[in-house]
Parts: structure tokens; C-alpha cells; sequence
């Protein structure tokens, strides 16, 4: 058997345990990076969000995309823009 018939049934063989580890470590990856970012954030301090506040934050972002047709980058600005106005009107009280 040639090498290169031995690394093709390795990767015949173990092809979805290859992949879902390929996903896995993409994902932690994307996590951290979402942590690390202070924009899509709410509480810049901690390092550990609930799924709930993530779900929120998708949830919101997406919305802002759908009603208003804007891009992205524009949604997350305007996210930016209304988490601002929250903050100020609960300094306010």
C-alpha cells in the first residue's frame, strides 16, 4: 500500500470526526473572539456570558438588519448607538 492510499483511507475513514473536530475548535475560537470584542458586548468586565445574553444580542442585531435593511457593520452601530441611550436614561433615574 502507497502512502498516498494509506493518508486517503485515513481520511476516508475518519472524515466526520475530522470535520466535527475541524467545528469544535472553530467555534471555541469564535467564542473567544466574541468575548474579546467590546462592541457586541454588554458588560466589558467579565469574560464569561450567558447564552441567554448572547441569544439577546443576535437577536437584536438581526432585527435591526431585517427592518431596517442595513448592513452588519451599520446594524452594529446602531446597536451601539441604542445600548448608549439605555445607559443614559438609567443614569438618569
Amino acid at each position: 500500500m502507497s502512502a498516498e492510499s494509506k493518508i486517503s483511507a485515513f481520511l476516508r475513514r475518519y472524515q466526520v470526526f475530522i470535520g466535527m473536530g475541524v467545528i469544535v475548535v472553530g467555534s471555541h475560537i469564535f467564542w473567544k473572539k466574541l468575548q474579546d470584542n467590546p462592541s457586541v458586548t454588554r458588560n466589558y468586565d467579565k469574560k464569561e456570558y450567558p447564552w441567554f445574553e448572547v441569544k439577546e444580542i443576535v437577536f437584536v442585531l438581526n432585527s435591526i438588519i431585517n427592518l431596517n435593511n442595513l448592513s452588519p457593520f451599520q446594524a452594529q452601530k446602531a446597536y451601539e448607538k441604542r445600548q448608549a441611550e439605555m445607559e443614559a436614561a438609567a443614569k438618569e433615574k
